[in-house]
């Protein structure tokens, strides 16, 4: 920013880009698109290190690296399915088909435990996985459609914004 001025272009996505994610010690930058795909770029050297394609065409909202690892992602689909995703081994994880209603709008790895995860939908709901077992835990219904979650660094407390701009804690 003190440039002021582009500095690369990632030319990758054949739709438009719908989200980025940096992992926790800044050498990859995770997109997501309107098409489905995700890429991981090497920031250091500007070359994809993996692709992937979801199942999903109608694109993905939002990826999310796991904050104690290098290699793990989060997507957070319009076909209201959440995925797990590792980019060293080229692969899905896990995929928790359809399991929102609605376009989930927002995920999110907690930064105290690596095996949990928190998707937000417009279908109103909350819902969290353990993603070493590949299992829901947990579902919360709210009274309005969940724009965006996040969870505070003690790892405990989560805020939600909603589409009736309440905050949730």
């Amino acid at each position: 920013m003190k440039k002021r001025q582009i500095d690369d272009v990632f030319n990758c996505h054949f739709g438009a880009v719908t989200s980025l994610d940096w992992n926790y010690n800044d050498n990859f930058i995770a997109s997501s698109s309107s098409t489905g795909d995700i890429i991981v770029h090497n920031f250091n050297n500007k070359i994809p290190i993996s692709s992937f394609s979801s199942q999903n065409s109608t694109g993905v909202k939002m990826v999310k690296f796991q904050p104690q690892s290098s290699n793990i992602i989060a997507s957070a689909s319009n076909d209201g399915s959440v995925g797990i995703w590792d980019i060293l081994r080229k692969q899905q994880q896990f995929n928790f088909e359809e399991i929102h209603n609605s376009r989930v709008t927002s995920v999110c790895f907690s930064p105290q435990n690596p095996i949990l995860v928190c998707s937000g939908s417009l279908d109103k709901t909350i819902i969290f996985y353990d993603v070493q077992n590949n299992k829901k835990l947990k579902t919360l219904n709210c009274d309005t459609p969940i724009t965006s979650i996040a969870f505070h660094s003690n790892g405990h407390n989560l805020a939600c914004e909603s589409a009736s701009r309440a905050q949730y804690d």
